[in-house]
């Protein structure tokens, strides 16, 4: 048997004894086993040679104020809105240094890769448009779209956004509906 413990800050150590069980030939159907005691007064030296390290416990409401500090440093140094700077953020995992490094190494693909467009497209001009999910022609005050300018009929618009939060965190990284776009959907 080997006794575990649960130590500060979430470190799994063994305790100073270590105990193993080696099975012994037995001319009989049960198996004999023989207690080995590795007990070692080095073990306490291998447990303290092992870095520690501090964790914070953090509350929801400390959560959120951190995520708005990181979207607010995001926006500012990059010059871009904050739902953007949020987008950046979710893809890498909320890593501030992470968002700057890629993105004045190559903005473009960072664009690319997390679907951020440079200029925002609005619906396509004229009265009518057809929906690019049910194919129905609606009037453009009853169309929506992400900032590609794809058009979708509000009903699909809505069914789309919902199926996604529905199905789980992936709607956090929502792409446009159109499957040759990758344009993200600012939720």
């Amino acid at each position: 048997m080997i006794c575990m413990t649960l130590t500060t800050p979430s470190l799994l150590m063994m305790t100073s004894t270590v105990a193993r069980l080696r099975r012994t030939p037995n001319d009989g159907d049960a198996a004999d086993y023989e207690f080995i005691d590795n007990d070692s007064d080095d073990s306490d030296d291998r447990i303290s040679h092992r870095s520690q390290k501090n964790y914070t416990v953090l509350n929801e409401a400390d959560i959120h104020l951190r995520q708005e500090d990181n979207m607010k440093k995001i926006s500012s140094i990059l010059s871009i809105s904050n739902v953007a700077a949020a987008l950046l953020l979710r893809h890498y995992n909320w890593s501030v240094s992470k968002v700057n490094d890629e993105w004045f190494a190559n903005e473009e693909k960072v664009r690319r890769i997390v679907g951020l467009l440079e200029e925002p497209r609005g619906l396509p001009s004229g009265k009518e448009l057809t929906c690019g999910i049910c194919f129905e022609v609606f009037p453009c005050d009853n169309m929506s779209s992400a900032a590609c300018g794809h058009p979708f009929c509000v009903t699909c618009w809505q069914g789309y956004i919902g199926t996604a939060i529905n199905d789980g965190p992936g709607c956090l990284m929502l792409r446009c509906p159109d499957p040759s776009c990758s344009v993200s959907v600012k939720i």
